[in-house]
């Protein structure tokens, strides 16, 4: 079998572990000891690491009803080791009644080939993701202060020579809101015409 088409096959495994509630379904995937770097756990080690992330799913599939989606951004395999980057995005819906609970982490995990040729993960990381409404801001904060740098430079050039007149974009802050809004990405830019007076 193909070592990447292997890979994706686990990770199924691991992806319908989740749906179903299957505690064994999950932890066969990882290697019999493996290092458990979890952003929302303390780091466990070897066995220690199958033992607590037993008690953990036993837990968390007790209280709620798990949906896991896989986005595998990319596998690259070293003969006997693997890299497979991606998302993992689980929605928990309590049992006992209650508003579900997304979850968007981003993962890395090194995978090792077993002496049976068969592909485990031997270390798991993973940590939130974060949005990038942070940047898109600060983005939008740059233009918006170059805009009005623009503008104090042509009343300034007006203010002085007095032998022009200029007319510019008038202001377009509501576009840049909805952009916000709606998550796109802004393109702004400044029209500037002069005209000789006679």
């Amino acid at each position: 079998m193909d070592d990447v088409y292997a890979i994706n096959v686990a990770k199924s495994n691991y992806h319908e572990g989740f749906n179903t509630a299957d505690v064994d379904r999950v932890l066969s995937v990882f290697a019999p000891e493996f290092t458990d770097m979890s952003g929302s756990r303390p780091t466990h080690y070897r066995d220690d690491a199958a033992t607590k992330l037993r008690r953990s799913l036993a837990e968390l599939f007790a209280e709620y009803e798990a949906k896991l989606n896989v986005i595998i951004l990319g596998i690259s395999v070293f003969e006997k080791n693997a890299f497979d980057h991606g998302w993992h995005e689980l929605t928990l819906t309590p049992r006992n009644g209650g508003e579900p609970a997304y979850r968007r982490t981003r993962y890395f995990e090194l995978w090792s080939k077993q002496p049976n040729n068969d592909w485990r993960i031997s270390k798991f990381m993973d940590n939130q993701d974060v949005s990038d409404i942070v940047d898109k801001v600060s983005r939008i904060a740059a233009l918006t202060f170059f805009q009005l740098a623009i503008q104090l430079a042509i009343n300034t050039f007006a203010q002085a020579g007095r032998n022009f007149k200029f007319s510019t974009v008038g202001n377009q802050s509501n576009h840049i809101l909805r952009t916000i809004k709606d998550g796109g990405a802004v393109l702004t830019h400044s029209e500037v015409s002069f005209h000789a007076i006679t």
